[in-house]
């Protein structure tokens, strides 16, 4: 007897977006200000951005994203960590880091599955062609339907992804978890730009909201004509990191 296809799922423009590391359209740029403070070199503050946007990363995380080397990369996450602007979490070979003020306990679980290997891959092949076989994904993804599998189960768990048999087929579909996971950071932002801010005061630094939108916080660090600016995006741990 036949099956009722089971109709495609798609996820929202602003989740497929971040999924696919696209460049997002951002204000004026001040790569080339000194800033102030421990913000001040170009090199940190791209760090500080990065960690911002993907919390937990990995110190080889932040040397891709910020395009430095693994060393440069510790160094300078050494100097935030002891300004209080950044943490790390142990656990595993290597300690992961975050700015300070934005990863709880609440969202700890949703954070590390996102920067599991393979996961960020996955999830943008699903949300770009929901119903994917394993096969499919694999083939999209360029890695083994093992691989896979290890890297689909997390998200699984989060309700990120969902499978359904179909015939002698097992495809994947996007689930509510993600959206869910989005709408619930974009409705936290405020208070954990506070908290950033918060940091930020305790280490000595001038900082100052320069745009409010849905999603997103954009700020300043430093004193008048010498500031850097960042962003606090709510779809960040969506975006995957640079590669080189």
């Amino acid at each position: 007897m036949a099956q009722t296809p089971v109709p495609r799922r798609k996820l929202g423009a602003a989740l497929q977006l971040a999924l696919s590391g696209r460049p997002q359209v951002e204000g004026r740029s001040e790569e080339h200000a000194p800033g102030a403070g421990v913000l001040a070199g170009e090199a940190r503050a791209k760090a500080f951005q990065a960690l911002l946007d993907r919390p937990l990363l990995h110190i080889s995380g932040v040397a891709r994203t910020s395009h430095m080397a693994a060393a440069t990369a510790a160094w300078h996450l050494a100097v935030l960590e002891k300004a209080g602007l950044a943490q790390r979490m142990r656990g595993g070979r290597e300690a992961r880091f975050f700015v300070t003020g934005t990863v709880d306990e609440g969202s700890r679980a949703e954070l590390l599955a996102l920067r599991a290997p393979l996961a960020q891959p996955v999830l943008a092949a699903v949300a770009e062609s929901p119903g994917l076989s394993l096969a499919e994904v694999a083939a999209e993804v360029k890695a083994s339907p093992q691989s896979v599998l290890r890297a689909r189960g997390p998200l699984e768990a989060l309700r990120f992804l969902e499978t359904q048999r179909e015939g002698r087929s097992v495809r994947t579909y996007p689930a509510e978890g993600l959206p869910q996971f989005l709408a619930k950071r974009t409705a936290d932002l405020p208070l954990l730009y506070e908290k950033v801010e918060g940091a930020l005061r305790a280490a000595g630094e001038t900082c100052q909201v320069a745009r409010k939108a849905r999603g997103e916080i954009a700020f300043s660090v430093g004193r008048r004509g010498a500031k850097r600016d960042f962003q606090l995006r709510a779809d960040g741990p969506l975006r995957p990191s640079a590669r080189r």
